[in-house]
């Protein structure tokens, strides 16, 4: 009996999480944030700030948007939007694919550390995982920055 109370117990939680999950990624209707922005672009003075990316939007900018909600996430897309343009790279897919690279090139070389230092627990492997995320977010805009100044 107590099996079955824990199982049911489980699985409402893990349904809650997961719909909270859902619900939180779902696009949220924000009507005054709408008609401001369309007030913004018939105006002759541009906003000061950019709005932020929308969570219903599908593949690439929902990586955008995940990204964003980070603390800081939204001010490294709009810089490394600036510096692609710069470097005379303007398609669609460039931002998300030097974000989802930059990402994967950053997880690369962690799970090289990790792997690296599987035997050692200490202040090595936290000097190596401090090293691996900064070469991993680091290199990728410094090669964005030589093709800026190329």
């Amino acid at each position: 009996m107590s099996n079955l109370v824990f199982f049911l117990i489980t699985g409402g939680t893990l349904m809650l999480l997961f719909w909270l999950g859902a619900d939180l990624l779902r696009a949220q209707e924000d009507p005054l944030a709408d008609r401001l922005e369309e007030l913004q672009s018939h105006a002759m003075v541009a906003p000061a700030r950019a709005a932020r990316r929308k969570g219903g939007t599908q593949g690439a900018g929902r990586v955008l948007y995940l990204v964003g909600l980070f603390p800081g996430g939204e001010d490294w897309i709009r810089t490394s939007e600036r510096l692609l343009t710069r470097a005379g790279i303007r398609r669609k897919y460039a931002l998300p694919l030097y974000i989802v690279s930059t990402l994967l090139w950053a997880a690369f070389l962690l799970a090289g550390t990790f792997w690296l230092q599987r035997d050692n627990l200490g202040t090595n492997l936290i000097g190596g995982v401090v090293a691996a995320l900064l070469l991993g977010f680091l290199v990728p805009k410094m090669v964005l920055q030589r093709l800026v100044k190329r």
